[in-house]
């Protein structure tokens, strides 16, 4: 995946690594991400991975697109960049020790994402609706 993928200009931005729906404020217009924690330069497409995944929004085509996480993505390539950072959050967490009974849920994430999945379209637009 990551031959395929090729070098990918990809924005930063201040995460804490624990981004999740606790982290957020809806104002009606404009969602927020807040938190108390020292920050480091992440990538921001990384961290919505890691939310998508915490969340398990990221096999819900409508809820993945409300996120619009396109719009974190500084390269042509969204739908590929994603799909590694999620891939990738997978590996982390699941390869821990809390997930270790729960095959049933590992191994259907797994299988699913690796059937070919990619984010739909809908997902893929910079477009906030």
């Amino acid at each position: 995946m990551v031959e395929d993928m090729g070098p990918q200009m990809v924005r930063h931005g201040p995460a804490h690594a624990d981004f999740t729906q606790k982290n957020l404020i809806w104002d009606g217009a404009q969602l927020w991400g807040v938190d108390i924690q020292g920050a480091h330069p992440a990538p921001l497409l990384h961290m919505m991975a890691r939310f998508s995944l915490g969340q398990n929004v990221w096999r819900r085509p409508q809820d993945l697109a409300a996120l619009h996480p396109a719009r974190f993505s500084a390269g042509a390539d969204f739908a590929q960049v994603f799909r590694f950072a999620l891939g990738w959050e997978m590996y982390r967490r699941y390869s821990g020790r809390a997930y270790a009974n729960q095959t049933g849920l590992v191994c259907d994430d797994i299988a699913f994402f690796l059937s070919g999945w990619m984010p739909p379209a809908a997902v893929a637009s910079k477009a906030a609706t």
